[in-house]
C-alpha cells in the first residue's frame, strides 16, 4: 500500500536544482535578468503573478489550472548549464542586450545554480517554480564581475561561489 501512495505522490522532499542568470546591482544584490525584481537576501524568493490577477497558480503546459487565465508565472531556471549558455548566446546574438533590465549591460551578469521547490512545473528546457533560493554563483565568459565581488555576493547571500574556466567555443568578447 505504501508503494502505491508513493507512486501517486506529487510532493518531492528535495529541491530541484536549476541553472539561471542574475543581474548584479551596485550593492551586490541579485535581480532577475528579465523582470526588475530583487532577489531577497537570505530569504526565499516566491513567485508572484506579474500580470495583475493576484496570486495565480502555476499552470502546466497541458492546460491543467485552477484559475481562468492561463499564466506562465513562476521562477524560471534551465535544466542544464548548456541550455543556460545556449539561451545567453541566443540573447546576445539576436538582441545584443537582455530584456527588461536595460539599466545594465551583460557585464553585470552572474550565473549560478538555484534551489527550486513548492509547486514546480517541468517545461521543455527547464522549470517554473513557486519558491527558489540561489545555491551558488560562478564567474563565466558572460560576466565581467571580478572574483572579489563574486565572493562578496556569495557571502551576502550565504551561498558558494566559484571561478569557471569555461570559454564558449568560437565565442569571444
Amino acid at each position: 500500500m505504501l508503494e502505491h501512495l508513493l507512486e501517486q505522490a506529487e510532493t518531492i522532499v528535495m529541491p530541484i536544482i536549476g541553472h539561471r542568470v542574475w543581474v548584479v546591482d551596485s550593492t551586490n544584490d541579485l535581480h532577475s535578468h528579465f523582470w526588475n525584481v530583487r532577489w531577497p537576501v537570505r530569504k526565499m524568493m516566491t513567485s508572484t503573478c506579474r500580470i495583475g490577477f493576484g496570486a495565480c497558480q502555476l499552470t502546466a503546459a497541458d492546460g491543467n489550472r485552477r484559475n481562468e487565465v492561463q499564466h506562465h508565472c513562476g521562477i524560471y531556471a534551465f535544466k542544464t548549464e548548456d541550455l543556460l549558455h545556449a539561451y545567453l548566446r541566443d540573447m546576445d546574438e539576436t538582441s545584443h542586450c537582455f530584456p527588461a533590465n536595460m539599466y545594465t549591460d551583460s557585464h553585470d551578469l552572474v550565473l549560478g545554480t538555484v534551489y527550486l521547490w513548492g509547486k514546480v512545473v517541468e517545461c521543455r528546457d527547464g522549470y517554473r517554480a513557486e519558491c527558489a533560493y540561489p545555491q551558488g554563483i560562478y564567474q563565466s565568459v558572460w560576466s565581467a564581475v571580478k572574483t572579489t565581488r563574486l565572493e562578496k555576493i556569495a557571502k551576502l547571500y550565504g551561498i558558494s561561489c566559484a571561478w569557471q574556466e569555461f570559454v564558449e567555443p568560437g565565442y569571444s568578447f
